[in-house]
């Protein structure tokens, strides 16, 4: 989740942490800063799609491409997702 929304990540916590998996943060991306490299790795949607969208889908690329050099198994979730 994003670093200025400590209280979002802090929910998610509390309203999952029954279901007994480990749970790890990982700072999301913020859309809106991103670089012109980020962008272009995420060229398709970045004509159409706001900020935040681009934000989610650069973090999730990072997540997925960090899944794939660790091989650890990993489910991608957003911070207001009830499980």
């Amino acid at each position: 989740n994003l670093d200025r929304q400590p209280d979002r990540y802090a929910s998610f916590v509390r309203t999952n942490s029954r279901t007994g998996l480990v749970i790890e943060r990982s700072a999301a991306a913020e859309g809106g800063s991103a670089s012109e490299a980020d962008r272009a790795a995420v060229a398709a949607i970045a004509l159409y799609f706001t900020p935040g969208a681009i934000g989610a889908a650069l973090s999730h690329r990072g997540l997925w491409q960090r899944t794939l050099l660790t091989g650890r198994p990993a489910l991608i979730l957003e911070d207001d997702v009830t499980l």
